[in-house]
């Protein structure tokens, strides 16, 4: 065999023997591509996840905060939660903002805005991720 021959040879075995080796490492980078696409397209909350974690929160946040405050107490007088759990559950009605979730959050929280009695403005945004409450104002109209 000559020296051309050889390293021929030698190229061919090298061409042979290394592109499995590189195929399998392309397939492997865009197999974890696709798996983080996937995981980070599983942990987006729906609309109606966040929508449920919205209105567990109003309640929540009625129910511990709202209604210890005296502007609450002046208007609706010292009512205890037990007595008025069903009536704020049922006023709730709020809906999805995609215009402040833009603005605002940039596309990371859903929005929520809307009325409790009629009379109270309700927002509410729940992080996409984590499904975290992040802001929430309640406030007389």
């Amino acid at each position: 065999m000559n020296k051309k021959t050889t390293v021929r040879i030698v190229l061919v075995l090298s061409v042979v023997l290394l592109a499995p080796l590189s195929l399998q490492a392309a397939t492997s980078v865009n197999s974890q591509a696709r798996g983080k696409d996937t995981v980070m397209i599983q942990s987006i909350l729906s609309d109606s996840q966040a929508y449920k974690k919205a209105t567990e929160g109003l309640i929540a946040y009625f129910r511990d905060v709202f209604m210890k405050t005296k502007l609450f107490v002046d208007t609706y007088g010292d009512i205890e939660w037990e007595d008025f759990s069903e009536e704020v559950a049922d006023s709730i009605d709020i809906f999805r903002d995609r215009k402040m979730e833009k603005t605002r959050y940039n596309d990371k929280q859903y929005a929520f805005t809307g009325m409790i009695f009629d009379e109270l403005y309700t927002e509410i945004s729940v992080d996409k991720v984590t499904g975290e409450i992040k802001n929430i104002v309640i406030e007389f109209m």
